[in-house]
């Protein structure tokens, strides 16, 4: 039978290894809720507010003519609502260096009327200047308000921006995207040393206790 104190021999090793030596770790490179930004956008009656949010939009390409045609956060998800043209929510430019194995995900609803033909949601991913990764939803929502979540992966890089385009072209359609997010493994230096509690500081202890004393029952 293995006694308890030459079991501590082979657990300290692995206890070290596992809290001080992790050389990779998940962590989100980037994320977008719209959180708190109700209201920021652009519409058609002279709104233009995209302040704050660290994203910016263009509307070159819509037609935004009243107050009922617009692009704006509403319940803190992104809306476009008859813009009559590609509309463009672009993210700013997000530095995914030291980063691999990157994934994004998105939810995408359409919360207003329904998505024809001509209608669409579709997101571009570009690595240092080139499209890596797109995703279009053409009539893909099977109830209004329904989010869906859409994922996939993309090659590693140096800069990496989020373009989304919406495209509607009534009053009673409405789209919505949120909850946009990036993420990756981190390589080199890892996350903040943790501080080990109270528990796992007696345990190393304990263990480093009982390897001076083997040691010493051996000489």
């Amino acid at each position: 039978m293995i006694k308890p104190l030459l079991r501590k021999k082979y657990i300290l090793p692995t206890l070290l290894v596992s809290l001080f030596s992790a050389n990779t770790f998940a962590a989100t490179i980037y994320s977008e809720d719209f959180a708190g930004q109700n209201g920021k956008g652009i519409d058609g009656a002279g709104l233009n507010d995209v302040s704050g949010g660290g994203w910016t939009l263009d509307v070159v390409s819509s037609n935004l003519f009243d107050a009922e045609d617009f692009i704006k956060v509403e319940n803190e998800a992104l809306n476009a609502q008859d813009v009559s043209g590609i509309t463009k929510w672009l993210s700013p430019i997000i530095d995914i260096s030291s980063f691999t194995n990157l994934t994004f995900s998105f939810d995408a609803a359409v919360t207003r009327g329904r998505m024809e033909a001509s209608d669409s949601v579709e997101f571009f991913f570009i690595v240092d200047g080139s499209l890596v990764a797109n995703k279009k939803l053409v009539d893909d929502f099977s109830a209004l308000n329904a989010f869906i979540t859409e994922t996939g992966s993309f090659g590693d890089g140096s800069s990496l921006q989020i373009l989304a385009e919406l495209n509607n072209n009534a009053v009673r359609e409405k789209y919505a995207i949120d909850n946009i997010l990036i993420q990756g493994d981190a390589t080199g230096g890892g996350p903040p040393t943790p501080i080990p509690e109270p528990t796992t500081l007696a345990l190393l202890g304990l263990g480093l206790a009982s390897i001076g004393y083997r040691r010493k029952k051996v000489v």
